[in-house]
């Protein structure tokens, strides 16, 4: 019956921790999103960077400038360095959001299971030690106090 409990516990919080970490990163995406829009519309008015049909970026312009490497899911390029001449490489924000939160969401369950292993345990006699003197006598007192006398304890000595 504990075991039971104990079980749809765990079940319940890997759900809850799945469905935290599948909303946390759908907002991290729309953030990210939102991010490059406000970047993109803030540098409309000093443009530097051209798009060509392909999408590609040229810095610091297609004729006189280099070619940027094409964006993938985790990371993009934006001009940078002197004159923006230069193409540096950026991670995105969710990428980014994501490095600090799975190692905490890994690591914080492991330590606090060990800590409260280790401090729980003191409370606990584990199986595997022999009894000790005082559990050997309080042992003995309870037999005692529930046993049945032998008809030679009885017997009182004049």
């Amino acid at each position: 019956m504990l075991f039971s409990h104990r079980k749809t516990f765990l079940n319940s919080c890997f759900t809850s921790l799945i469905q935290f970490l599948i909303a946390f990163y759908n907002f991290s995406l729309l953030l990210a999103q939102n991010s490059e829009e406000t970047q993109t519309e803030g540098s409309i008015g000093t443009t530097t960077v051209v798009k060509i049909e392909s999408d590609a970026i040229w810095c610091p312009t297609h004729r006189v400038g280099n070619q940027c490497p094409e964006e993938t899911l985790l990371s993009f390029y934006k001009c940078c360095g002197h004159l923006n001449k230069e193409c540096c490489f950026h991670l995105r924000v969710w990428i980014v959001i994501m490095i600090i939160v799975l190692p905490i969401c890994l690591v914080l369950p492991a330590s606090t299971f060990l800590i409260r292993r280790i401090l729980c345990s003191s409370s606990q006699q584990p199986t595997g030690r022999a009894p000790s003197a005082a559990d050997r006598v309080r042992q003995l007192a309870a037999e005692d106090s529930t046993t049945f006398r032998r008809d030679s304890d009885d017997m009182v000595m004049l």
